[in-house]
């Protein structure tokens, strides 16, 4: 009984450090999708300013990428995490390095 009563504390004792556990990866998450968020908006703020400096549209520049002007949207709105070649599609249709656009 005194055993039984052990491993009932000691998996109470589990439960409550894996609750705090994860509680503590969600706030890190959370913390990180925040500074992740912010950094996607300037991406995609730069985007937009280039392809405009360029008198590009935004639809013109979606179909010479492959892609929809909604998805173009989402990316120059930060609303997406375009992939690193996608990026360098964007980049060499708009006559800029990648690097360009992480000049924020």
């Amino acid at each position: 009984m005194i055993v039984r009563d052990a491993a009932k504390i000691i998996k109470v004792s589990n439960n409550v450090y894996l609750f705090e556990t994860i509680f503590s990866t969600f706030l890190s998450m959370y913390k990180r999708d925040k500074v992740e968020a912010e950094y996607l908006k300037n991406l995609g703020k730069r985007i937009k300013t280039i392809r405009k400096e360029k008198h590009i549209k935004q639809v013109e520049l979606g179909y010479s990428c492959d892609i929809e002007k909604q998805s173009m949207s989402r990316i120059e709105a930060g609303n997406t995490n375009p992939s690193i070649l996608l990026l360098r599609k964007i980049a060499e249709i708009l006559g800029v390095t990648v690097s360009d656009f992480l000049d924020f």
